[in-house]
């Protein structure tokens, strides 16, 4: 097990001014040989210059913000404490529309930063940090560029120190099949079974989770036949239980926040970067205003 120190871009500190881009965590990774021989890929479509965003252990134990000061966040290797419960931990766990594919370099337009920036905003609550592991291609059921979603949820949302909330949006890569293998093709039955047992890890941790809805790619480029209508009915067939099925503690309803309600399937061009897939920076930070920050009281 080797393991070395990095800083790794997280969300807004009280004390980063709004509008600035994230504060910096100074984070202890670790990887097991299994690990740097290919079994973990990490996320290499960095938004950030400062940003290391890798798959293995992370053991987070300071923020550094604004100023030059430096929080506790996590456990401490010189101390072994902890602040977390001074702090609050909200994880994102999705795919590249988490990761922030296609916004612009260095303009934090990724949804978890204008999730970070509402919070800070707020005349009051406690103070919380968004940790994204966003990670492109990544699919509630089956392995691509990585572990699933089931797979690393563990390691990825549980084990985070402080974690109190998690957002999962995830599915939309299920939906889309990237190889093209008739086996993963996936029923709405089997993609929600996977989401539950999402919730129910989270819920028997004490974490409250929070469930998004899956944008709409009627009209993506970016693959080439990726959406077809029996896509769609699985699509719409997953968000009608993310909003009303009960398993979650809460909706971020993105599917609502950025599609054409003259073309449905679609999102509005105002908000889609120009492949259909991905939203604009504009609709990046869209989504991250149709979260409804009373989830975190």
């Amino acid at each position: 097990m080797n393991s070395f120190t990095a800083a790794v871009s997280a969300g807004l500190t009280p004390t980063t001014p709004q509008g600035q881009g994230p504060a910096v965590l100074m984070a202890s990774l670790k990887s097991s040989a299994s690990e740097r021989n290919g079994t973990v890929v990490p996320s290499i479509d960095f938004k950030n210059t400062s940003r290391s965003d890798c798959c293995f252990g992370v053991s987070v134990f300071a923020i550094v913000v604004a100023g030059g000061n430096v929080l506790p966040w996590g456990p401490n290797p010189c101390s072994g404490k902890t602040s977390s419960s001074v702090w609050a931990g909200i994880v994102t766990l999705g795919d590249s529309l988490t990761d922030g594919n296609i916004s612009t370099m260095d303009a934090f337009c990724r949804w978890p930063d204008q999730l970070a920036r509402r919070l800070i905003a707020r005349p009051r609550g406690r103070l919380m940090a968004v940790m994204n592991e966003g990670l492109g291609g990544n699919r509630i059921l089956y392995d691509i560029r990585g572990d699933s979603g089931l797979r690393r949820f563990d390691r990825d949302v549980l084990s985070q120190p402080g974690v109190t909330h998690v957002i999962v949006m995830l599915g939309t890569n299920d939906l889309r099949n990237r190889w093209k293998k008739p086996e993963e093709e996936p029923t709405a039955a089997q993609m929600i079974a996977g989401l539950k047992q999402m919730a129910v890890r989270a819920h028997s941790r004490g974490v409250k989770i929070i469930g998004a809805t899956l944008t709409s790619f009627g009209n993506e480029t970016y693959m080439a036949n990726a959406w077809n209508p029996q896509r769609e009915e699985v699509r719409l067939a997953v968000n009608g239980w993310i909003r009303d099925g009960g398993a979650f503690d809460g909706v971020a309803d993105f599917d609502q926040a950025l599609r054409d309600p003259e073309h449905p399937t679609q999102m509005l061009p105002i908000y889609d970067c120009g492949d259909g897939l991905h939203p604009s920076d504009l609709g990046y930070n869209k989504m991250g205003d149709a979260i409804d920050l009373s989830l975190f009281e």
